[in-house]
Parts: C-alpha cells; structure tokens; sequence
C-alpha cells in the first residue's frame, strides 16, 4: 500500500534514484532529472543540497567511503554525502553508467563509455581498463559475485546485447541472448548459498505489449524464469533478499498505468503480484530498507495520468 505521496520532489521524468543513510542515519533520496540531481530529507519531506553539475548521465552512492559519485561526458566526480560538496573530480572520463563491487576487502568503481574502467572509488585513480566490446551504448551496468566469490559485471547495450565481465581478468564471456532485445534495464541479486541471479528487462515502446522480465543464472548463462507484460513496458528493476530469503523483484511498469509488480522468485517460477502507487508512472524504482527489516518501495514519476511525484509503497 502507498505510505504517502509527496508531490514536490520530482520536477522532470527522473531517470535515477537512489536512497542511503547520512553519517547520523537519517534517510535521503538523491534523483537525477535532465542531467542535474537533488538530494531529499525523506523523514521531512525537504530538499538538502542540489549539485553544482550538469550534463549528467548516471549516479551512485559508496556506503563505505560516504560518498556520492557522479559520471558525465565532462567528468567523474566524488561528492560529500551529507552537503553535496565536491571531494575529488578527474576530467575527460566519458562515461554513461556506474556500477560498484568489493574484492579483498576493497571497494571499486566501474565506468561504462569507450571502455570499462576499474576505480579506486576514494582517490579516482585507475586500477585497470577493459575494452568495451558493445557496439554503441552502454544502458546500464550492475555487479555481482560467482557461486565462487569472485566479482563479475553485466552490462546491456545499445547493440541489443547483454555482456558478462571477468573486471580482475580483463576479459568477457559470451553474451546473452533470450529475450534481450531493448533489455536495457539490470538488475543483480546475491544468495550467500545458491550464488548469482541476473535479472534483465525489457525497456522501450518497442516491445510494448510482450515486454519480458527474465531471471538468469549469471555463472551458468541460463534463463531460469520469465514474466511477461501484456501491456506496456519495463522502466526499472531492483532486487532484494525477503525475510524468507528468497528473492524479491520490485519492477516499475510505463505506458499510462502507473504500476509497480512485486515479483518472487522460488524454485525457478515467478510470482507476481501489482501494487498501484500514487504516482502516475512508476519511471523509476528504489529500495528503502527498514530497521524493524521490512522493505520499502520509493517509487517516482512525472509521466502518466496520474500525479507526478514520489511515493513511498510498504510492502
């Protein structure tokens, strides 16, 4: 059900979302619209810092360094969590999407555009490269560990692909290829006993009417499951573990329906369930962990017959 609505967030269509902790807990929500973020106190419902940045393409946010990091055709830059100021920035590092994973111990970065670089996310110094095998854009990227620990990224692309990255080794396996035309939306979940699922979804007015949301065994290149729309489009995909510990797809649902699916994976089926939040289009989804260990939806619009805005969805 919609916890509440708050109508003043959301300017333009967002095209990101992403919620952390500052360093004294409380909870924000940062969104990327036309090119420019805003970050939101959402226990009060008001605006904390804008960034002095535009032009760009993707965001996210560190835990373990406090950090928010941004990526445009200008430059990567590392910003204060808790103000919006500027920590570090390095310029001429073209890139559309951002993802990050831990190996040792350590956390890294990784920029998509000409090529695929590994960052040490704190100084923004290059660790290594990895040519970019997509012919054209990269839509998004998100990472994720092997049955056997080790780190791997997937990337989807413009040219109708969805690649597996070996980062340590410098390498990528066979694409994948069942129901991945316009997939351009990723999603990565982690079982500390069953390993990796990959999830892709289908994401533009191309596949309107049979857009498919497929879960993957990422280590095995398998689908295991596949949901199918009989109306409109994927706009985004997140992931989490429930309190069965299985796994839980939140996926936001465009073309004037304003719908979000609760999806659960067990024994390679999908069941899925539709919550209607307050928001006319669910453009893109986030997850809110609770303390008491529940899970909140934020789900955020301008798109749709209904009004623009953020909600937030109990599940």
């Amino acid at each position: 059900m919609t916890q509440w609505h708050n109508a003043e967030m959301i300017e333009a269509t967002p095209e990101a979302m992403r919620v952390y902790l500052d360093r004294t807990g409380r909870p924000r929500v940062v969104f990327l619209c036309d090119g420019r973020v805003d970050c939101w106190d959402l226990d009060h419902g008001r605006k904390v810092f804008e960034l002095p940045a535009s032009g760009i393409s993707d965001m996210l946010v560190i835990p373990g360094i406090s950090a928010l990091i941004t990526t445009s055709d200008a430059a990567l830059q590392l910003w204060d969590i808790d103000d919006g100021s500027l920590v570090n920035q390095i310029g001429n590092v073209p890139a559309s999407c951002l993802c990050y994973y831990q190996v040792d111990g350590e956390q890294r970065l990784v920029t998509a555009g000409d090529s695929l670089i590994v960052w040490d996310p704190e100084t923004l110094s290059e660790v290594h490269r990895i040519p970019n095998l997509h012919d054209g854009y990269v839509f998004r990227i998100v990472a994720y560990h092997t049955r056997d620990g080790l780190p791997r990224f997937a990337t989807s692309g413009s040219d109708a692909t969805i690649r597996l990255w070996d980062p340590t080794a410098g390498r990528v396996t066979d694409p994948l290829t069942h129901n991945i035309d316009d997939a351009t939306h990723l999603a990565s979940w982690q079982s500390p006993t069953d390993g990796p699922l990959l999830v892709t979804a289908q994401g533009s007015m191309a596949s309107i009417g049979a857009a498919a949301l497929t879960v993957w065994d990422p280590d095995a290149g398998q689908p295991l499951a596949t949901h199918q729309l009989s109306h409109g489009w994927y706009s985004d995909v997140a992931a989490f573990t429930d309190a069965d510990r299985r796994c839980r797809i939140i996926a936001g649902v465009e073309e004037s329906c304003g719908e979000l699916l609760d999806i659960t994976v067990a024994d390679q089926e999908l069941a899925a369930r539709t919550m209607t939040p307050a928001v006319g289009a669910a453009n893109v989804v986030a997850l809110w962990p609770q303390r008491d260990t529940e899970m909140r939806v934020l789900a955020a619009g301008a798109l749709g017959p209904g009004p623009a805005g953020v909600s937030v969805v109990r599940l």
